[in-house]
């Protein structure tokens, strides 16, 4: 995905989050407004009209913080990742492709190695810090509202037995999500964006969200449900 690309799905985003606070929160549309939450360091949204409270109930969530995704990519975080790379090390090079060795590809590294990162992509806090900004994630998806609690979320992104990680000669990091019918698909990206020395990590590439990344959290989480979009 191209920062221009990143950018719009950034600017949908907050379209969203206006539209789910409508439905979902007992606040003034201006406050909505004022509200959208550009930085993304914490939740998008709350949930706190009361006609919404068994939604929390049956998630088993502590609050109704909640952290919206839709289209058809999910960016997770977009910005520094200091765990993943070491940008005072950062180097970048121009090497032959694998598959074309007359075409140049760019490839990214720092002094932190592919065994450090992987632990750091097994680590709970992490993915709680890049992702995990709420009680509840909500997803966008065939018109409707598909709530999980975040808590398992972030559980099934560090099973081993769900997802595999592994690097390309780029510096590009794939996760592997395994589903029950044996296969596996690519469907979380971490890279580094060079014209602005950003990186992203997330479901991004194609259709990679509601294709690959949203089917595998309904295959593996049962704690869920789905509310149907409000008419706007």
């Amino acid at each position: 995905m191209t920062s221009g690309k990143a950018s719009q799905v950034k600017r949908g985003g907050h379209l969203r989050e206006q539209i789910f606070s409508n439905q979902f929160s007992d606040m003034s549309m201006i406050t909505i407004n004022k509200g959208v939450n550009y930085a993304s360091s914490t939740a998008d949204c709350l949930i706190n009209r009361s006609e919404f409270n068994y939604i929390l109930e049956h998630l088993k969530a502590n609050n109704g913080s909640t952290s919206i995704k839709g289209g058809s990519t999910y960016q997770f975080h977009l910005g520094r990742i200091p765990e993943l790379i070491d940008y005072n090390t950062l180097e970048i090079k121009h090497l032959p492709s694998q598959t074309n060795s007359n075409k140049l590809e760019t490839c990214f590294s720092s002094k932190i190695g592919f065994t450090e990162q992987l632990k750091v992509l097994s680590s709970y806090d992490f993915w709680k810090k890049y992702l995990g900004k709420g009680e509840i994630l909500a997803i966008d998806a065939e018109n409707h509202w598909n709530f999980f609690l975040m808590k398992d979320v972030l559980n099934l992104l560090i099973n081993p037995s769900k997802i595999h990680w592994r690097i390309r000669n780029t510096g590009r990091i794939k996760g592997d999500l395994f589903f029950q019918d044996g296969s596996k698909r690519a469907g979380i990206t971490f890279e580094h964006r060079f014209e602005k020395n950003q990186s992203v990590i997330g479901a991004h590439g194609g259709t990679t969200g509601i294709s690959v990344f949203y089917p595998w959290l309904l295959e593996n989480i049962t704690n869920r449900l789905s509310v149907q979009k409000m008419k706007v």
